[in-house]
């Protein structure tokens, strides 16, 4: 009994739509019109894609034992990919693309318009995509309506990838440079005060502490008046400053070993200040595209053509329903 009332209603939606069939005809024959039409209306765009692997490291390293994992001839991490869409995706890289190639003149973006922005923006996201691939690599993608104009803004931002990260490094690399300059400067002008003092007191005839007692065996060997005078006083110079001599030369000495540790912190932040690097190893520069890549008209119309079949069946069957129930309503009225 199910399996008839089944069939039943099957042939008699069949038969339903067959004796609609001008309506559904005509309503999809001009959803293909429509479709046609306006798939010729939609601006064609071309497409060029530039492909790029992060680098591993992004510092000269002027220390001798290095990291193996740390050498700038090795590709980047998952991490390192993820930077490089952030600064992708930065103001700092828009707002060069959209000065350099006018993007509100050629998007057509009244820039006294208030909404000016939000408008740039969603053209820019439609225009402009990036992504990590599978392969750990980042793509860049760039729709243009100018194939050749598609083509250079895909090699410019590849080009803006080193240029914006080493503005964002430098201006951190700068801030610790001058302070790391403040430090070294500072020790080495104390290290420069204890060896000015230190040759006064050689001056005035103090020597090390290990050579003086070399003195008193000097007096004693003196073979006349004149060097015992001589050496008599340079025996009291260093008994009255040998002690001060000791504590400046201890001094100086602790802190010319700071200064040389520190000497290597201030060459290693004075390079990483000064230091252009590059962040990115270019696998596939974009190319001018020989055809369009938007829109593809054919698809535009199967799947108009399918939803305004689709559609006109569901309205018929809604309204075929409705009927059958008003009819209903008459009937136990």
């Amino acid at each position: 009994m199910a399996n008839n009332e089944k069939n039943f209603n099957s042939e008699d939606i069949i038969s339903f739509l067959w004796a609609k069939r001008k309506i559904i005809m005509i309503c999809t024959f001009l959803g293909v019109v429509g479709s046609v039409i306006f798939s010729f209306m939609i601006t064609e765009l071309y497409k060029s894609t530039a492909i790029v692997y992060p680098a591993r490291t992004s510092s000269v390293s002027l220390v001798t034992q290095l990291n193996p994992d740390e050498n700038v001839m090795n590709f980047g991490t998952e991490d390192e990919a993820e930077q490089l869409l952030q600064i992708l995706m930065s103001r700092r890289v828009k707002s060069r693309i959209v000065g350099l190639f006018n993007l509100f003149e050629a998007y057509e973006i009244d820039t006294d318009d208030p909404h000016k922005n939000s408008k740039l923006n969603k053209m820019y996201e439609e225009r402009f995509t990036f992504e990590r691939t599978k392969y750990g690599s980042v793509k860049i993608e760039v729709l243009d309506e100018d194939p050749e104009k598609a083509m250079l803004m895909a090699n410019k931002i590849v080009d803006l990838l080193d240029s914006a990260k080493n503005e964002m490094i430098q201006e951190r690399a700068l801030h610790q440079y001058k302070i790391v300059k403040g430090k070294y400067e500072l020790l080495k002008k104390k290290s420069d005060f204890y060896i000015d003092t230190l040759n006064k007191l050689q001056n005035l005839g103090v020597i090390i502490s290990d050579a003086r007692g070399e003195l008193y065996s000097a007096l004693a060997n003196s073979k006349s008046p004149v060097e015992r005078d001589f050496i008599r006083e340079q025996i009291n110079v260093n008994n009255r400053y040998g002690s001060v001599y000791d504590g400046f030369k201890k001094k100086m000495d602790q802190q010319l070993e700071i200064l040389s540790e520190m000497q290597l912190v201030y060459e290693q932040a004075e390079t990483d200040a000064n230091s252009k690097f590059t962040h990115k190893f270019i696998v596939e520069l974009a190319e001018k595209a020989d055809k369009k890549s938007y829109p593809v008209r054919w698809l535009i119309v199967v799947i108009t053509t399918i939803s305004v079949f689709l559609f006109t069946v569901l309205v018929l069957l809604v309204l075929n329903k409705i009927k059958e129930l008003q009819q209903e309503q008459k009937v136990d009225a």
